[in-house]
């Protein structure tokens, strides 16, 4: 339990506030998801004995915090695909009003995603994610295509 909530608040600090390039938005997914799991097995175990209840609270009060991040995970898991390109956050831009990509901001970090209010376009940000993911895997094909064909002369 102490593990699980050491890492919850070393994670949650490092996710809001890493490099864009860093975040890893399936990590965040998975992790958030492995400590409630935990934390509500410990509340379990303690929440029946009067010398644990104090646990409970401090359980209680991080799976609180956990509640309140775990709305944002949708954010790194959507924008940081691996085919999100300029394009794509040109759209979002255009959608939220204002100018946001990663690459014309050093310090861009989901920190900032959530301060512009991004969480409001979460359905915009997920289709343009799809379509990002989409056009990735094409590109990809095409591109082992063309290796495939490459130097192949025909008579």
């Amino acid at each position: 339990m102490w593990v699980t909530i050491r890492d919850f608040k070393k994670n949650h600090n490092e996710w809001l506030t890493c490099k864009w390039e860093s975040l890893n938005g399936s990590d965040v997914e998975t992790n958030v998801q492995n400590y409630k799991i935990l934390l509500n097995k410990s509340k379990k175990v303690f929440k029946n004995k009067d010398e644990t209840l104090v646990l409970v609270d401090i359980i209680d009060e991080v799976l609180n915090e956990l509640s309140k991040f775990e709305r944002f995970v949708p954010l790194a898991v959507n924008l940081r695909v691996q085919g999100m390109l300029d394009r794509h956050w040109d759209q979002l831009s255009k959608i939220i009003n204002k100018d946001i990509n990663p690459k014309k901001d050093e310090d861009f970090n989901l920190q900032k995603c959530i301060d512009n209010g991004l969480l409001n376009y979460i359905e915009n940000i997920e289709d343009i994610s799809n379509k990002a993911i989409k056009e990735y895997g094409i590109r990809n094909e095409l591109d082992k295509m063309y290796s495939a064909w490459k130097g192949v002369e025909f008579e």
